[in-house]
């Protein structure tokens, strides 16, 4: 009987076995797709971690590329001719749908250039031809189905070449991609760009006027998804910001990717090819409004639609690439929130501006720049470590760019309206600078009177410094004041040095012979390489060119330094010394501070030198004349708050060190007479 059981046994997971196979295939879920197919067919891979199943569905790519790949360029939108019809010349490519050149119209590659015909002039590329990848190309969809399936296509996405729906016009081409399920259509995805044309005909004023329609700089961007059998929930994807942006700044490289948010009191983002390169440091904030990349005076990146707030990006990741130059720069990839579809057989669509101009308040004050945060490309006070982040820095550094841009509008020449802006601050420093001077100058003649209170109170180092106070204090003088207008000067070099880094209205300005760009070293000349220890790390440190400006701010400076009151001969030797090193010291911290900084600064720093020299030389001729006329009999002054306060922590002070003497302990000087017994 037990071998009979056991036959039974095994004949019912048989037939069980059986039963579960045929009930799987005939009645099992009909919408489950075969294994997958090689990754060379387009690879899919799951959203969510852990091993692919074995019944992964197939999803493949349509891509058709042209018959002459070589020789295919994509349509070129808008034009760039000078102040003409649009602000730009976009180039895009069915590769990846994307954007391979960017030429902005309203300016030049070289100050040369202003003197030209408009036919004549070098058109400023934006992003280059042939450096990087196309701008906003799609590197990654992930889907989510009705029944919570999550899957993503990121391999032969960004090279896809997309069909063109039609022949180009002037300023409009649009795209399409389909993606397939199992061979059948699943998905299409269709993008159109299109350029704004000026609002306006541009005219003899229309370098004045050229910000007068801002969404000439912001070419418009929609994708569409097209969900063809209603399985779809929801659809996220990966765009690749922009590469190949043409460098701007002379000294280092200046080119970053950038992204930000005016939401919750977020700022913009800037990262470099080190910084994206880093797994640690490459992710950026969440919940942006615009993401792309910069350089020092020009932007090209996508900003979210006013009318469209759900294309905001849900984050954006740094990435380091090379040029053809090898150079290593960053890039950025932004990452969409999970868009859903209004419903079985809905499309969805999302939109975007692509910013393609320049870092100018001007044209990102206007409504559609500003709401998303754009203000934030200028970074007025990020060019300075003293001032990145200040508020204080940040207004001041846009007042006086403003202040040149004002001025020079009189004057033509933005060199000469610098030296007109250092002229009117400094009348307006005057009587500061005035009251400075004579307290220096009454200081070095106190000199023998507070070696003489120092010497008779050696022994007591406190009254000696309140009778040296009290003496001061009668006599007019403060010895902080000397130092009062370097300190007052010292934020607007300050915001000066960070505005002029960063204002394109300063751009190729010349001023005059070899000054032809007021935002760069003046470069007088170039110095020849060479290879030698030291000599070699100082040029390299110049950038290899000879800067006659901070030369000569230097040399004005040790002029200004020496025209000061010396020490009196009644001085510590101490003293004396110090002051005769400081006259050293201080210039030549200056010149390796502000040898790299723009020609306007150093252009300020020198002028401003040279007034106060010369305001020196006339406040101690004047303060000369005033020692020969008689004295005055001086009426009495009723103490101000300032005396009053003085007095009041002076008699503080005493009491203070009367109540130290009394409180000496009394056990010690016991302990000293049994000593002595």
């Amino acid at each position: 009987m037990e071998k009979e059981d056991r036959l039974r046994m095994i004949m019912v997971m048989l037939l069980g076995i059986v039963i579960f196979l045929a009930w799987d295939k005939f009645f099992g879920r009909k919408d489950e797709p075969p294994p997958p197919q090689p990754p060379s067919q387009g690879a899919v891979q799951p959203d969510t971690p852990g091993p692919t199943p074995p019944d992964q569905p197939e999803f493949e790519v349509q891509s058709r590329p042209p018959d002459d790949v070589a020789a295919y360029e994509g349509p070129v939108l808008g034009g760039a001719a000078y102040l003409g019809r649009y602000a730009m010349a976009m180039q895009v490519t069915a590769r990846g749908a994307g954007v391979r050149h960017v030429e902005l119209s309203d300016y030049f590659a070289s100050v040369g250039d202003v003197d030209k015909p408009a036919d004549e002039r070098t058109k400023f590329q934006l992003v280059q031809p042939g450096e990087g990848q196309p701008a906003f190309v799609l590197t990654r969809l992930s889907l989510v189905t009705r029944r919570n399936e999550r899957f993503a296509i990121d391999q032969g996405l960004a090279d896809a070449w997309w069909t063109p729906e039609g022949p180009a016009t002037e300023n409009e081409a649009a795209f399409t991609l389909d993606v397939h399920r199992q061979g059948k259509p699943l998905l299409t995805i269709r993008k159109t760009i299109r350029l704004h044309p000026r609002a306006a005909a541009m005219g003899e004023d229309a370098w004045d006027r050229r910000f007068t329609d801002p969404a000439a700089y912001a070419a418009r961007m929609g994708l569409t998804f097209t969900d063809h059998t209603g399985t779809l929930s929801s659809v996220s994807f990966t765009m690749r910001g922009p590469e190949g942006l043409v460098k701007e700044e002379t000294r280092g490289d200046g080119r970053f990717a950038a992204a930000g948010s005016p939401a919750d009191g977020g700022q913009a983002e800037f990262k470099t090819a080190k910084d994206a390169g880093k797994e640690d440091k490459n992710r950026f904030a969440q919940s942006l409004d615009w993401a792309g990349a910069v350089n020092k005076y020009f932007a090209f990146v996508a900003v979210i639609d006013p009318e469209d707030p759900a294309g905001r990006f849900a984050t954006a990741q740094g990435y380091a690439y090379k040029d053809s130059a090898d150079t290593e720069l960053p890039g950025i990839l932004m990452d969409s929130r999970e868009l859903s579809f209004g419903g079985a057989g809905a499309d969805l669509t999302v939109r975007y501006l692509l910013f393609a101009g320049p870092k100018d308040e001007d044209l990102l004050k206007a409504p559609m720049y500003a709401g998303p945060g754009l203000r934030d490309l200028v970074q007025w006070s990020g060019g300075c470590c003293c001032g990145a982040g200040l508020p204080g820095v940040t207004h001041l550094a846009r007042f006086m760019v403003l202040a040149i841009d004002w001025i020079s509008r009189l004057v033509v020449n933005k060199g000469v309206a610098v030296i007109i802006l250092v002229i009117l601050i400094q009348i307006v420093l005057l009587p500061i600078s005035r009251f400075s001077q004579l307290s220096m100058l009454k200081m070095q003649e106190l000199q023998p009177e507070l070696k003489r209170i120092k010497e008779q109170f050696k022994d007591d180092k406190q009254q000696q410094q309140v009778e040296q106070m009290k003496l001061m204090r009668e006599r007019g003088v403060n010895p902080m004041l000397g130092c009062l207008p370097m300190m007052l000067q010292m934020p607007i070099w300050i915001a000066l040095f960070t505005g002029l880094r960063v204002a394109i209205s300063l751009r190729h300005e010349p001023f005059f012979l070899w000054i032809k760009d007021l935002s760069q070293p003046d470069a007088l000349m170039a110095i020849p390489k060479f290879s030698f220890p030291l000599l070699t790390w100082v040029c390299d440190w110049a950038g290899w060119q000879l800067n006659l400006l901070p030369l000569l701010m230097v040399a004005a400076m040790f002029l200004q330094m020496k025209q000061q009151p010396v020490a009196a001969a009644g001085a510590s030797p101490e003293s004396a010394a110090q002051q005769k090193m400081m006259k050293f010291m201080m210039p030549g911290m200056m010149l390796i501070f502000f040898y790299p900084a723009p020609a306007a600064l150093n252009l300020y720093i020198l002028t401003s030198s040279f007034i106060r020299f010369w305001e020196q030389k006339y406040i101690r001729w004047h303060h000369e004349q005033i020692k020969k006329r008689p004295p005055k009999p001086q009426k009495p002054r009723r103490q101000g708050f300032f005396s009053r306060w003085f007095e009041k922590k002076m008699e503080d002070v005493r009491r203070l060190g009367e109540t130290a003497k009394r409180s000496e302990n009394p056990f010690e000087g016991k302990g000293k007479k049994r000593k002595k017994q």
